[in-house]
């Protein structure tokens, strides 16, 4: 999300062709999108889990000599 830059006495600083300057607001940025963020970490982190087991799994079956 992008707020405008203020000045020192409160104006909007503007860029030399008249136009506003930005800048981004991360922290409202987290606190408006927690929920996705959250959902996508959360996705990442079963992955990550679900490709640990299944190579485990193969790694034991291969050097165990199960059938």
């Amino acid at each position: 999300m992008l707020r405008p830059i203020h000045g020192p006495g409160g104006e909007v600083v503007r860029r030399p062709d008249g136009r506003a300057m930005f800048e981004r607001d991360t922290l409202r940025q987290i606190k408006h999108d927690w929920l996705p963020e959250l959902m996508v970490a959360a996705a990442v982190g079963c992955f990550v889990w679900s490709a640990t087991r299944g190579i485990r799994f193969l790694y034991d079956r291969v050097h165990n000599h199960a059938p």
